[in-house]
């Protein structure tokens, strides 16, 4: 996967603990191209969380399972995670 912008639907998206006591989002993208890409965002917090959900228009993590958004990414990177429509709400820029 080059870097690029990709269809993409959220297969999971969860809050975990790591083996060493640190919360993070997992979240694990489908591209439609038929790869899939995992997030994986340490030192979390909740603006974190909110402005995620904010992309994908929903107000649990669970409903952002099986949601549609536009990824741009690398092989090994996501970098922002936008709904379809830019009507829809702001991209989400992962720093």
């Amino acid at each position: 996967m080059q870097y690029g912008r990709y269809l993409a639907k959220v297969r999971e998206a969860d809050i975990c603990i790591e083996d060493h006591g640190i919360p993070y989002l997992s979240v694990q993208f489908a591209y439609d191209e038929g790869m899939s890409q995992g997030l994986g965002a340490y030192t979390l917090d909740g603006a974190f969380v909110f402005r995620f959900m904010l992309a994908l228009g929903v107000d649990s993590l669970k409903r952002a399972e099986g949601k549609s958004c536009w990824v741009e990414a690398d092989h090994s990177n996501v970098y922002s995670i936008s709904p379809l429509h830019k009507k829809d709400g702001p991209p989400f820029v992962i720093k």
